[in-house]
């Protein structure tokens, strides 16, 4: 599935040669706190504005300024931890790669729960069906998680649902799919009418960092509403305990609709028809921008896609 020509190998090993320093500048980066970074690295704080100061005399670049007491990575700050993320990801794949079977097809990637639960199943079953030699792991966390472990190395790609950097990535879309409000199928007889018509319902979402919350936010907030506005709201993590509730007529929810077609098709929940909300978004494929393995990630999109 892989092959490294011994040409490529140099860029590879090029790529392990991340010191103490390039540590030290992610660590800030991800705290955007000297005092932070210092305590999650066990070193002193002189130490980390020490390292930062060595990378910014090497390239001749600033990498962090300052408003007063917050910390702001500048745009070529942001262009080294694009490059490093990237490097990082490379070497932990590298690393899987020599210590399995080399001839197998490897997926190690993450989706939001949405995804992970009701659009890769029937891929992956496929898949599984047909592949005698595979090396799977699929981690499912909301869309902020998946990013962090997509930029340290823990996963390959990720299938998301959730907004994104654009230039920290190269990204392809896998899937179409509308968000849409629901509710029991007797539940209320409003239709045709207006989302600030439906503010007064009991709204069950999934909690921030996910996804679908935040395209709902988004939307709404495009219509000058938020929210907020709902009469009661209730986070909850899980999916099927929001149907659950949903449809036993305890409240409404948005989801996708990929997420309740069988709900709708078997009468248990039915789409709520506004007159004036539209949701669509992608589910998207994903993976660190300049990776050295950009073809192979271009490669398993195709084949996750075509089954």
């Amino acid at each position: 599935m892989l092959y490294l020509h011994k040409k490529n190998l140099l860029k590879v090993y090029r790529c392990t040669m991340i010191d103490y320093k390039m540590n030290t500048f992610m660590a800030v980066c991800k705290t955007l706190n000297f005092t932070q970074a210092s305590k999650e690295l066990n070193i002193t704080q002189p130490a980390v504005s020490n390292h930062i100061k060595a990378i910014e005399e090497e390239y001749g670049i600033d990498l962090f300024r300052f408003q007063g007491k917050k910390v702001i990575l500048t745009e070529e700050g942001r262009l080294l931890l694009n490059l490093i993320s990237s490097m990082t990801n490379d070497i932990e794949h590298f690393k899987d790669y020599l210590s399995h079977n080399r001839s197998k097809i490897r997926l190690n990637f993450g989706t939001t729960l949405s995804i992970g639960e009701y659009v890769m199943s029937p891929i992956l079953t496929k898949i599984i069906s047909k592949e005698s030699e595979l090396s799977l792991r699929m981690v499912v966390e909301n869309t902020q998680k998946l990013l962090e472990l997509l930029d340290t190395g823990k996963i390959d790609f990720a299938i998301i649902e959730g907004y994104f950097k654009i230039n920290s990535y190269q990204s392809k879309v896998f899937k179409k799919d509308r968000l849409i409000p629901v509710c029991s199928k007797n539940y209320m007889d409003k239709d045709n009418v207006e989302v600030k018509e439906i503010f007064d319902n009991w709204l069950f979402i999934r909690e921030e960092g996910s996804g679908t919350r935040e395209v709902l936010d988004r939307t709404l907030r495009g219509m000058n509403y938020s929210i907020d506005d709902f009469k009661n709201i209730s986070e909850i993590g899980n999916l099927n305990t929001i149907k659950a509730l949903v449809e036993n007529g305890l409240g409404i929810s948005f989801l996708y609709e990929s997420v309740v077609e069988k709900e709708i098709k078997n009468g248990n929940l039915r789409e709520i028809l506004l007159t004036d909300f539209r949701a669509e978004h992608d589910f998207t494929f994903l993976w660190k921008e300049g990776s050295f393995y950009s073809d192979y990630y271009e490669n398993l999109f195709e084949i996750l896609k075509g089954e």
